[in-house]
């Protein structure tokens, strides 16, 4: 950093010259909540790829959750489901295609009011009872379909369609290019 000490008028002040580096800035942690209806959600990161948000929930014995992700020109429509060992969930996705899943037999059965987050940039399941403690036997990967949550740049809209599921929201942070700039003021 290049400065120079200025007094003018009776007042101090510096001119600065700051060169950035950093490829990327991040927001502050956002969350949306969802309530089983469909919510308009506008991505304004600036990353090339879908965001990868945190899925969080709680959910109760005998609980499944449908959530479709698609854009106003269906260029990008994906559903994540998670459910219950020998269930069948299906959702018809807004492209026409219809999607289905069927929980394997292997898979746990959600606890009484089980907390279950989900990183959908790492794939890890965290899941807690309600007292806190971990549960580490839950085997949630075993329980849904495999399709990470991605939030496609631009406007798009995140349908739901859940039962015994509580406290749905995703947690985000939005990316701003920042680097290889030259700022002067």
């Amino acid at each position: 950093m290049n400065n120079d000490l200025i007094y003018a008028g009776g007042y101090r002040g510096v001119t600065a010259t700051v060169t950035c580096d950093a490829p990327w800035a991040w927001s502050k942690p956002r969350d949306i909540q969802l309530f089983g209806q469909t919510t308009k959600f506008i991505n304004v990161s600036e990353e090339s790829v879908p965001m990868k948000p945190i899925l969080s929930f709680t959910a109760t014995s005998g609980a499944y959750l449908i959530i479709e992700i698609y854009n106003d020109d269906l260029t990008y429509d994906k559903t994540f489901m998670i459910g219950e060992p020998n269930e069948k969930l299906s959702n018809t996705q807004k492209d026409g295609a219809t999607v289905t899943y069927t929980v394997p037999s292997w898979a746990k059965t959600f606890d009484t009011f089980e907390s279950v987050t989900l990183d959908s940039s790492t794939g890890i399941f965290v899941c807690k009872d309600s007292n806190g403690n971990l549960l580490t036997k839950k085997y949630r990967t075993q329980s849904f379909n495999k399709q990470l949550l991605r939030i496609p740049h631009g406007i798009c809209y995140i349908k739901v369609d859940s039962r015994g599921v509580s406290n749905l929201k995703i947690i985000y942070q939005n990316v701003k290019r920042i680097g290889g700039g030259f700022y002067q003021d």
